[in-house]
């Protein structure tokens, strides 16, 4: 009696780490936080202005897969948008900057949709809005600061 509630244990044992094992994903996942770390990115092409400024670059990935970074840049050399494309298309983190430098936009993007959250700023840094997406889709809670960046305003996207 005692031998089959040994085994019943292993059993149950087993079983539960198996299943942590394969909620895991079989084993260690795969960093993709290096996908957007600029270092592991060369110069590719360049886009020029007729006055030979340059406003745009785009950088290969070293890694071997097909991702890009695109850097935006204005007259004074600053760069006003950055983002990442992977076959294309924008996927990862896009941040988008007012001519002062300060940060106008952040969001997050897979397949060339917006997928997660969306961040704009006002002029001076404060958060205006916090927008969610799903697949390019309107999701979840979208809150509306003042220009203070206080008393959000919640309104519900999901239909």
């Amino acid at each position: 009696m005692m031998y089959r509630y040994i085994k019943n244990i292993k059993c149950t044992v087993s079983v539960c780490l198996l299943v942590l094992f394969a909620a895991c994903g079989g084993g260690r996942q795969p960093d993709k936080g290096h996908i957007f770390d600029e270092s592991k990115y060369k110069p590719s092409k360049q886009h020029l202005s007729p006055d030979k400024e340059v406003l745009l670059e785009i950088y290969k990935y070293t890694g071997g897969e097909s991702w890009e970074l695109v850097k935006a840049y204005d007259s004074n050399k600053k760069v006003i948008a950055k983002y990442f494309l992977y076959n294309g298309k924008r996927s990862g983190p896009l941040v988008r900057y007012y001519p002062n430098g300060v940060k106008m936009y952040e969001g997050y993007f897979k397949d060339g949709k917006e997928d997660s959250v969306q961040i704009l700023y006002y002029p001076d840094g404060k958060k205006q809005t916090e927008m969610f997406y799903k697949d390019g889709r309107e999701a979840g809670t979208w809150y509306y600061y003042d220009s203070l960046g206080l008393n959000p305003v919640k309104v519900y996207k999901d239909k």
